[in-house]
């Protein structure tokens, strides 16, 4: 709001929500191996982003970067 009202940077911005998705990420794929530390910043992509992309594409037909118009519009239309 301050940003858009009064032309002040966000205090929150692309950078933090990053860190913040990484960082879930990295929880779940700790999970799913037991518990086992993960190190950050995340190298390569995780077994658990590569099975949450297949169930996106499962579901929507589409990869959710490389398909982002026409997964909106099956999104936006119920399908």
């Amino acid at each position: 709001y301050n940003s858009i009202v009064d032309g002040t940077p966000p205090e929150y911005g692309l950078a933090e929500g990053r860190m913040d998705q990484e960082l879930s990420i990295a929880v779940n794929e700790s999970a799913r191996l037991g518990g086992q530390a993960i190190r950050l910043p995340l190298g390569e992509e995780t077994a658990w982003e590569r099975a949450q992309h297949d169930a996106f594409r499962a579901r929507w037909g589409g990869d959710p970067i490389r398909d982002a118009d026409a997964v909106i519009q099956r999104i936006l239309k119920g399908s």
